[in-house]
């Protein structure tokens, strides 16, 4: 039979039982040396423990919703009054939403995109309806030119019902 103050562990463990289950959790890397005496003398041995940090956890950053994505990542093309073609300044807007459709479109490909036709409060409702949807189609027949999928475009016109800007001024119009 040993004695069991003969056997000890350094690193502060102390006396420990021959046989048997030691648990301990060292917050870094280290080495531990095992100490036995007895009858035939002492004998030692080194046991090297290394301990990982586990890596920071990463941030789950949720997907925006799409009407959110689009919304933060398209910019509106205006038009002239009384007019649906697309001059320069909307061909260049809706050319560089193209990008940010596509790749919406790609991500969550269930999802339609709005394309919406506004006018400003100048002439009648009825008048005004058939102006946003031929600028709505306008619109969406460009986009689709670039690329964007057709068949996840809808198109709406709000005429003056729901006017970009509600002030009544030029700079507004």
């Amino acid at each position: 039979m040993i004695d069991p103050s003969a056997i000890r562990i350094d690193q502060s463990v102390g006396p420990v039982e021959s046989s048997g289950q030691l648990r301990g959790s060292p917050n870094e890397s280290t080495s531990y040396t095992l100490y036995a005496r007895g009858p035939g003398g002492e004998v030692s041995a080194i046991a090297g423990l290394n301990v990982r940090t586990p890596p920071p956890p990463i941030a789950v950053i949720p997907k925006p919703a799409v009407r959110e994505r689009v919304e933060r990542e398209t910019e509106d093309a205006y038009f002239d009054l009384d007019r649906n073609d697309l001059h320069a300044d909307a061909r260049e807007a809706l050319a560089t939403d193209r990008e940010a459709l596509k790749s919406t479109l790609r991500e969550f490909s269930t999802a339609t995109v709005v394309v919406e036709g506004h006018c400003d409060d100048r002439r009648s409702a009825e008048y005004n309806l058939a102006l946003g949807d031929r600028r709505a189609t306008e619109a969406k027949q460009f986009f689709s030119e670039l690329g964007v999928p057709a068949d996840q475009l809808l198109k709406i016109s709000y005429g003056k019902q729901r006017p970009q800007c509600t002030e009544s001024n030029e700079p507004c119009w």
